[in-house]
């Protein structure tokens, strides 16, 4: 999932330009106005039997994505797991993300923090539908290179970002379709 992520230009040419590409591919693969589309209504409330379901799911897949970049754990072990709590989009993002980092040989040290909340629920629809909307802090994670080397983030890149996502609730619970970040847009 690139879309957190902010290394930018690296040690290494080729991590640089498999930094890039990731970030070309996942912000290509969805906009800010696909993941939005449930706003809440004023005065109404959100089920948050519903919303605490979505966001474990959200926590969960992002926690799993963490340990890949992380090194902790590789791409293929976690794949059966990361495809139960993710598809589409979002799972594209999170596997073609990882499998750069991994290509180019970069991981990442410390923790991103994270803020996720529902802003939109839909039980109505067919399947029910979820927005979330994170503040993605990775002040406190450094990308490193093989080497133990620490990346440089792009000059002027914020460490705190908006990113939208999306959960649609399948017969075996809520399963993201969908997640970018709101470019030029912090928290």
């Amino acid at each position: 999932m690139r879309v957190p992520l902010s290394p930018g230009p690296a040690i290494l040419p080729r991590t640089a330009v498999v930094l890039s590409a990731a970030a070309l591919c996942l912000t290509a693969c969805s906009t800010a106005t696909e993941t939005e589309g449930t706003p809440v209504e004023p005065g109404s409330s959100i089920d948050s039997e519903q919303a605490e379901a979505a966001l474990e799911t959200y926590r969960s897949a992002q926690e799993l994505y963490i340990t890949v970049v992380q090194g902790e754990s590789e791409l293929d072990e976690a794949l059966p797991e990361l495809e139960e709590l993710s598809s589409g989009q979002a799972l594209e993002a999170f596997t073609a993300d990882a499998r750069a980092f991994e290509e180019a040989g970069v991981t990442f040290e410390g923790t991103p923090s994270s803020t996720p909340e529902v802003t939109g629920l839909d039980t109505e629809a067919d399947p029910a539908v979820a927005t979330i909307t994170d503040c993605w802090d990775d002040a406190a994670w450094q990308p490193v290179s093989e080497e133990g080397q620490p990346l440089e983030f792009e000059d002027g890149q914020p460490s705190r970002r908006v990113i939208n996502a999306r959960a649609e609730q399948q017969e075996q619970g809520w399963v993201l379709t969908q997640m970018s970040p709101e470019e030029g847009r912090t928290c």
